[in-house]
């Protein structure tokens, strides 16, 4: 596939065809992941786990994600509940999370490989998120579309693409849950204003809150699951297998569904490799 270039506001980020990891394992269940996988030495240990906030839960979460830039490919499925595959999108990640500030780029394509979307997002500590946004093929800018819609018929939404409610402020601790067989921390975040949730949003389907699951030894995600501004549940995604690649285990399929349910989304992550040009800095 020839190097396409997208101008995400100041950003150039270049869309190529992604090899397969020479090392990656094949995937496992979530269960025997978190019992093999051990913590990196610059998040805080079991030990101290139960004394923390739900800030530095979330701080831990996202000190997981990976540091080095890297592009990762996968697909979105949808499929009605007899199977019946209603939507077949690909996506690119080119993420660089361990600059300051953190920098990802989010590209749609169809199942030609064809540009659909894409969305820029520069992440400074302290300050909400900045966002680029562009549509078409060849992509032209375009306003921000409504962060919680369903992104072309499936269940997912730029929220739940980018993930980007785990930086949230604040939070609060609501107790202790076992799923999947582990015991997870309940942690609720109200969304901020920049954010577009709680009243006034523009979708109905906005969330005003998010509660989490969060393994509660190694301090990873499990489960989501976003509430409109009266409470009521929008959509739930959990993590159902990881996969080692480059002596890093990441996700691999996660799922998503809206409520009422009518057909359920497939996020399949195919390849990761690094990138020395995962997330360009913006021109100066």
């Amino acid at each position: 596939m020839p190097l396409i270039l997208l101008i995400l506001g100041a950003w150039l980020i270049p869309v190529v065809t992604i090899r397969a990891a020479s090392d990656e394992s094949d995937p496992l269940p979530l269960g025997p992941v978190l019992k093999d996988a051990s913590l990196d030495g610059d998040v805080a240990d079991t030990t101290v786990a139960s004394n923390l906030t739900a800030r530095q839960i979330m701080d831990n979460v996202l000190a997981r994600f990976p540091r080095e830039p890297l592009v990762i490919e996968g697909d979105l499925v949808v499929r009605r509940p007899r199977g019946t595959v209603t939507e077949d999108l690909k996506f690119q990640m080119h993420v660089n999370w361990g600059e300051d500030p953190a920098r990802a780029a989010y590209i749609l394509l169809d199942g030609e490989s064809r540009l659909l979307e894409a969305m820029a997002i520069t992440r400074a500590s302290g300050q909400p998120p900045r966002m680029s946004y562009s549509a078409g093929n060849p992509p032209k800018p375009a306003a921000l579309p409504d962060l919680y819609a369903p992104i072309r018929g499936t269940d997912m939404s730029w929220m739940d693409l980018t993930l980007g409610f785990l930086w949230w402020p604040g939070g609060t601790i609501l107790g202790k849950e076992v799923i999947l067989g582990y015991t997870c921390y309940m942690v609720e975040l109200s969304a901020p204003a920049e954010t577009g949730g709680g009243a006034g949003a523009r979708s109905a389907a906005a969330y005003g809150k998010v509660k989490l699951w969060v393994e509660a030894k190694m301090l990873v995600l499990l489960q989501a699951e976003g509430y409109d501004s009266e409470g009521k549940a929008v959509r739930r995604l959990w993590v159902k297998s990881c996969k080692k690649i480059n002596d890093r285990w990441m996700i691999k399929d996660m799922d998503i569904e809206s409520y009422p349910t009518v057909h359920r989304t497939r996020l399949n992550v195919r390849d990761v490799n690094p990138s020395a040009r995962a997330a360009e800095k913006p021109a100066s």
